[in-house]
């Protein structure tokens, strides 16, 4: 567990707000002075609405002390991805480019300012890996959510299509998932958890099953079947690169999933 709070998991965040040794003011206190502290050599941001944020820290903090939180993610600093709609907030989709913009610039890897954080949810992981937040809300179609996680030693969930509601639909329909991206595994089920609640604006979405997510983690992928496809027949990839995913794969399978 880290000892600075904006290192801190949503699941230890929460679990701190609940005890009331945490306050949700004081995570976005200390999400909002990572911001300001790094950002500028990141750019991982094209919207910071401080005085949004603090208010609503402030309204989850009552709702803890009176025991109503809207849930366990209630108070958790979360950023949001810049193609879905966010209430009083601008949706520019990126506009010109992803994480390389010709419009906003390039985002930074927070591991080595030389080096790319990923897309295009590369804003997502260079703010979680600079402490600007617990979680990040990212969308992803060939990559989007898991390439960049990669890129910052993070984790990053693609739900299955219709599994998270999504309004607009995405422009490139099926292929496109919205899903959560955090420094913690367990944070993301919690995530999914939340996100995965109905939304009748959404036709595409899956009934809601009220799974708990979080409650299966630990279970194992045993009996589980998996597809694994080094270059999916057609693509040339580097050899030190086949070698690592099927080495990958092999760990599902010595843990008893049939790949």
């Amino acid at each position: 567990m880290s000892t600075d709070i904006e290192y801190l998991s949503a699941t230890e965040l929460s679990a701190g707000f609940a005890a009331g040794s945490i306050s949700p003011v004081a995570a976005t206190a200390a999400a909002l002075a990572a911001i300001d502290a790094q950002d500028g050599a990141l750019n991982a941001f094209r919207l910071v609405d401080a005085e949004a944020a603090r208010a609503a820290a402030a309204e989850s903090e009552r709702n803890w002390q009176a025991k109503s939180s809207l849930s366990p993610l209630d108070g958790v600093p979360v950023s949001i991805k810049d193609l879905l709609l966010t209430k009083g907030w601008p949706t520019l989709r990126g506009s010109k480019g992803a994480t390389d913009s010709p419009l906003a610039g390039i985002t930074r890897n927070p591991r080595n300012l030389d080096l790319t954080p990923g897309g295009s949810s590369g804003g997502a992981s260079a703010s979680l890996a600079a402490g600007m937040g617990a979680l990040a809300l990212c969308t992803d179609g060939g990559g989007s959510i898991r390439n960049p996680a990669g890129f910052t030693n993070l984790c990053g969930l693609k739900p299955s299509f219709g599994r998270v509601p999504a309004y607009p639909p995405n422009p490139i329909n099926t292929l496109a998932n919205v899903g959560p991206m955090a420094r913690s595994v367990s944070d993301l089920p919690l995530m999914l958890n939340v996100i995965s609640r109905p939304d009748t604006r959404d036709w595409l979405s899956l009934p809601y099953d009220n799974a708990d997510y979080l409650a299966v983690l630990g279970s194992g992928v045993d009996g589980l079947n998996i597809g694994f496809s080094a270059n999916l027949g057609f693509a040339t990839v580097d050899g030190e690169i086949v070698g690592l995913t099927a080495a990958t794969a092999q760990v599902f399978g010595d843990l008893g999933a049939r790949v």
